[in-house]
């Protein structure tokens, strides 16, 4: 038997007891471990050993003993203690935010993998680094955010095991050690908000550097055109950064997935090497100051994501855009955007189109009906005052928004064919009619109606949608509902807050009609107070309540759905659920309003009081 052997058998496990007195087994420690912990808590002058212990370190089992491998250093603490070299198990050290400068011993603690040093909002007093820091071949993550560091030594390039580098929000670090090229197993390097202003051309050296993050550096203004050979760059991040241009060597990034170029403010085009990026997944330009993209573009064939949101410079998209076969989703949000390119047609794998707030589109290519896989298609708050006859070619749409088009007064016969369509936002918009083709939408779930107030009537065939859920009419001028309306079987929410047809002294006979037919609905959305309600609407409200119950609970198979719950159940339920008649009082609005929040009393006792004829409970209580 070896010495070390010896050694390990020699080692006692210290349990300690907890609060009410019995061994705590969710912390152990190593005898001589616990040991070194008393001399640093002893030298810092902090609280009992076992507290302070307990406090900044932690322990695992390794070959059955409990070793310190993780040690945090208190708050106010302002030296390391070399005691600390003692804890050979150790392999994470967080070191606190008054530490000015670290001891030259630091680069014999050989079995660190991480060492934190900054990592705090509030700022670290670090200001240097020692070179024998170089030593620590075995670290794998340094993190220096929010320190005070002022320049790297050149010995941080012995580190060739460093996965992680953690620069961010270093505002006195202006530069980097060309040395830095030397850490070929670096993956990640963060430099985000730090005050560097250029980057070494050793940078290209970093063959296995995956993410470099560089957004927000205010003073970075160019990159080196060594760049180009970080060849297995995955994301580069240069948002809200004051890069005015990229350089052609950018095209040789092969492995690249996510290009960040918001924000930035500096950058007016890309260069045509852009268009070698062959695996290029995401490119954000929002509220950047492009102009004109590159004809190659198009050769972006795994491009997916494109965000040109925000892109006050940008008035035209090449026709080249059509060749990005794999695009998911085209982000044209507030943008200065006039027209679009008739081989959008062309993008058949395209899911998501936002063109809402473009100011300047004025209508919409008739190549959009190619568009076979669209799923969404936003146009609120656009000029657009016409949608092409091949809108209705869009068999794959889910949602259609075109809330707060002023301009739009009417829809086409052909929305009709959207047979997929889910969604069908309307909101604010100038629409004076709906066509009776709106009656073949047997898909539609959502018709948001509000605040159209050059709409006064609904046509019959809204009858048709068998699938309707929910109905919107805030604020709209709408003096009644259409007989057919009592069709809609599925239909649970009609809100017509503010709506004209609510102003009458009684309920409008459609909407009786409609309370009566329709055995889903169970709200009308209106917020009147049982105080302000006549005998009539107060009738009307009781007759949704009762619906609401019977689309919530079915027992046994009675479609009438006037048998919900067996009168032998009353007395089980009213036994276990004497608090939920004391609160539901409290939750009138969760069925009644729209918000749809989730109720706390069961079913059963809802279709019970109801039932029971404890309609009161159901309305406001002041």
């Amino acid at each position: 038997m070896d010495r070390n052997e010896k050694k390990r058998k020699r080692r006692t496990v210290l349990v300690f007891p907890d609060e009410d007195g019995e061994e705590d087994l969710d912390f152990k420690i190593d005898e001589d471990d616990y040991r070194v912990m008393g001399q640093i808590v002893n030298a810092n002058e902090c609280k009992t050993v076992l507290e302070a212990t307990k406090e900044m370190a932690e322990t695992r089992e390794v070959d059955g003993e409990h070793r310190v491998y993780k040690l945090r250093t208190p708050m106010n603490v302002d030296h390391l203690p070399e005691c600390i070299l003692k804890l050979d198990a150790l392999e994470e050290l967080v070191v606190g935010v008054n530490v000015g400068e670290l001891p030259q011993w630091i680069g014999k603690i050989n079995n660190l993998k991480v060492l934190e040093l900054g990592r705090f909002g509030s700022g670290s007093r670090l200001k240097s680094l020692p070179n024998e820091i170089g030593n620590m071949i075995n670290l794998q993550k340094l993190d220096l955010s929010y320190s005070c560091i002022a320049s790297l030594p050149g010995s941080i390039g012995m580190m060739t095991n460093l996965k992680y580098l953690n620069l961010a929000n270093t505002k006195q670090l202006k530069s980097l050690p060309n040395e830095i090229g030397n850490m070929v197993n670096l993956n990640k390097l963060n430099l985000h908000r730090s005050s560097i202003s250029s980057l070494p051309n050793s940078i290209g050296q970093l063959k296995n550097l995956n993410e470099l993050d560089l957004s927000h550096t205010q003073k970075l203004k160019s990159l080196p055109d060594e760049i180009g050979n970080i060849v297995n760059l995955n994301k580069l991040k240069l948002c809200a950064s004051s890069i005015s241009s990229l350089p052609n060597s950018i095209g040789q990034l092969k492995h690249l997935h996510d290009l960040d170029l918001s924000s930035t403010k500096e950058l007016q085009s890309l260069p045509d090497d852009i268009g070698n990026m062959a695996n290029l997944n995401k490119l954000d330009l929002y509220d950047s100051s492009i102009s004109s993209l590159p004809n190659s573009i198009g050769q972006l064939q795994n491009l997916r994501d494109l965000d040109l949101s925000s892109t006050d410079e940008l008035q035209s998209i090449p026709d080249d855009i059509g060749n990005v076969v794999n695009l998911n989703k085209l982000d044209l949000y507030d943008s200065s955007i006039s027209s679009l390119p008739n081989s959008i047609g062309q993008l058949q794998n395209l899911r998501d189109l936002d063109l809402s707030y473009t100011r300047e589109l004025k209508s919409l290519p008739d190549d959009i009906g190619n568009m076979a896989n669209l799923n969404k298609l936003t146009l609120n708050g656009s000029t657009i005052s016409s949608l092409p006859n091949s809108i209705g070619q869009l068999k794959n749409l889910n949602e259609l928004n075109l809330s707060y088009t002023r301009e739009l007064k009417s829809l086409l016969d052909e929305i009709g064919n959207m047979v997929n369509l889910n969604k069908l936002d309307l909101r604010c918009s100038s629409i004076s009619s709906l066509p009776n083709s709106i009656g073949q939408l047997t898909n539609l779930n959502d018709l948001d109606l509000s605040d159209t107030r050059k709409l006064k009537s609904l046509p019959d065939d809204i009858g048709n949608m068998a699938n309707l859920i929910h109905l919107t009419l805030h604020e709209s001028t709408i003096l009644s509902l259409p007989n057919s309306i009592g069709q809609l079987g599925k239909l649970r929410v009609v809100s017509l807050d503010g709506a004209s047809i609510l102003e009458s002294t009684s309920p409008n006979q459609t909407l009786w009609n409609a309370v009566r037919q329709c055995r889903s609905l169970g709200c009308i959305g209106s917020e009147i107070k049982k105080e302000e309600m006549n005998f009539e609407w107060q009738k009307l409200h009781y007759c949704l309540i009762r619906n609401t119950a019977r689309s919530r609970v079915v027992f046994g198979n009675n479609n009438d759905g006037e048998l919900i719950l067996p009168p032998a159940l009353w007395p089980l339920i009213l036994y276990k659920a004497k608090r939920a008649f004391r609160k539901y009082p409290l939750c009138r609005k969760h069925y009644h309003c729209g918000c749809r929040m989730e109720v706390t009393q069961s079913d059963a006792i809802f279709q019970l009081l109801v039932d029971r004829g404890a309609k009161d409970v159901f309305f406001h209580q002041n």
